[in-house]
């Protein structure tokens, strides 16, 4: 056991595993308040309400593929040779917090220009900005203080009463992220250009870039699965359409071949309208059947 814990500490520390002060802060707080909500039953009964409902309904199919997909773009990066064990613990963090997140919001995706919108979010300015403002951290009780207070500033403007409280709540957060932002500027500069320090400036351009690269992978998660989803409801409609249960894999293609991957028409046609094709004969049938659909809702 004692010759196996320098082996493991090492495999954390090449994998990237190693926490910066504002990471232990952080998981200090999720502990604290992990522990505080676990106190409370009725908590503890709706987490395990969230818990089945995972485990238990289709969430858990999409959970699982999306853990596949993520494995997949690690696979595809380690090809093209970009990807480095140091990334690892990025990746994780990322995944179960902002991927998750994202990846949640598939039901809007058929909203239009939410796709796009997604996407300016995930590779905007911003995301390469919070990334910079990570590089070098406080001491570790500065970021222990730190953390509840940027809270408080973040909710006291949702949590004012009045429409004058919000406004002054707001005007006081503005005032504090850009004192706060402009120190851990400074901070960051002057750890990084101290002359004891040595920067990888390669791997921090590809950490920089890598959240992004993440999140388009995921986006197009999103897509598929929207797709996905789309098609099982037009497929019930066809369903309920057709007398016979037989042959309706054919009516099903025809759909698919006519409709393709255009979401806002596939959601279309789960709504109803598709009787032609969910009768149709044949595959050739049900895809000019699907072909009139279409040019019908464009018209």
């Amino acid at each position: 056991m004692q010759h196996l814990l320098p082996h493991f500490f090492s495999w954390l520390a090449a994998h990237g595993f190693t926490l910066s002060n504002r990471e232990w802060a952080a998981l200090a707080w999720l502990l604290i308040v992990g522990v505080f909500v676990l106190s409370i039953s009725d908590a503890r009964s709706s987490l395990l309400g969230i818990l089945r409902r995972v485990l238990f309904t289709k969430l858990l199919i999409v959970f699982l593929f999306y853990a596949v997909w993520i494995v997949a773009f690690i696979q595809i990066m380690d090809w093209l040779g970009i990807w480095r064990a140091l990334l690892t613990k990025d990746t994780l963090v990322w995944s179960v917090t902002t991927g998750i997140a994202l990846l949640l919001g598939v039901t809007e995706i058929k909203q239009p220009g939410y796709f796009w919108r997604a996407l300016s979010e995930v590779a905007g300015a911003t995301v390469v900005v919070e990334y910079l403002l990570n590089l070098a951290s406080f001491s570790i009780w500065i970021e222990f203080i730190l953390q509840p207070v940027i809270f408080f500033f973040v909710v006291a403007p949702v949590a004012a009463k009045d429409t004058e409280s919000q406004k002054i709540w707001t005007k006081m957060r503005f005032w504090f992220s850009l004192i706060l932002i402009s120190s851990i500027l400074i901070h960051t500069i002057l750890s990084l250009t101290a002359p004891e320090q040595i920067v990888n400036w390669e791997f921090v351009a590809l950490q920089t870039i890598w959240p992004i690269l993440l999140g388009i992978w995921v986006l197009i998660l999103m897509l598929i699965l929207a797709v996905a989803m789309a098609y099982e409801g037009a497929f019930l409609r066809l369903s309920r359409y057709r007398d016979r249960p037989d042959g309706l894999w054919k009516a099903k293609v025809g759909l698919m071949l006519a409709l393709g991957l255009r979401l806002n028409a596939v959601h279309e046609a789960a709504k109803g309208g598709t009787h032609r094709v969910a009768r149709a004969k044949s595959v050739s049938d049900a895809y000019e059947a699907a072909t009139e659909y279409k040019k019908g809702l464009t018209e």
